[in-house]
């Protein structure tokens, strides 16, 4: 398999983080597919039994029964904890990777994952459902779940969220493992292939 490369993180310049509190950060639509209400049962559970400081941001544009994820929220003993930003511009999303404590992807499908690839370039430590494609494109550099389980969710959420030397390890792994989607090795895939037929 060839797979797509992934452009360099961009740093973002003279920026603070839109938060004051540390944050777990979710890209993704929001809508039932990408799982966000399973999310928001395994946050809910970390800040009863926990209490960490974090928030959880929800970064992306409604998507189907988007309606039903936003009563879910509205519902939640955590609300005033949980933020939707809508849809963001690249460099919005870039200030809210370069400051996210941890990046999570609870969606029960996905074809390919790129937001995964997208925070492992920030250098945040992520954590992912262990299903579809995410497995294959996070490869080591990610720490898994079974996205219908949220005590499970919840229990790997909170263990990066407090183990320091677990995020960098993340991180370690996550910057290994963008070594497979370069633009230039994709590139020299892709002409071997078109050689060799």
């Amino acid at each position: 398999m060839i797979y797509h490369g992934i452009a360099p993180f961009t740093a973002v310049q003279n920026e603070k983080s839109p938060l004051v509190q540390k944050y777990i950060l979710c890209i993704g639509r929001i809508e039932r597919k990408k799982n966000v209400e399973g999310l928001i049962n395994a946050f809910e559970i970390i800040k009863e039994k926990y209490q960490i400081p974090h928030k959880l941001v929800l970064a992306g544009g409604p998507g189907y029964l988007f309606e039903e994820v936003k009563k879910k929220i509205d519902a939640s003993p955590s609300k005033q904890d949980i933020i939707l930003t809508g849809h963001l511009q690249e460099n919005q999303k870039n200030v809210f990777l370069k400051f996210a404590d941890l990046f999570v992807f609870p969606s029960f499908y996905e074809g390919f994952g790129f937001p995964i690839l997208e925070a492992q370039a920030a250098e945040v430590p992520v954590i992912a459902s262990n299903v579809s494609s995410l497995p294959e494109v996070a490869g080591e550099g990610a720490l898994f779940f079974d996205p219908a389980d949220f005590e499970q969710m919840a229990e790997v959420i909170y263990s990066a969220a407090s183990r320091t030397e677990l995020r960098e390890s993340l991180i370690k792994k996550g910057s290994e493992n963008l070594r497979r989607f370069s633009w230039k090795k994709c590139a020299e895939e892709t002409l071997r292939t078109l050689i060799e037929d």
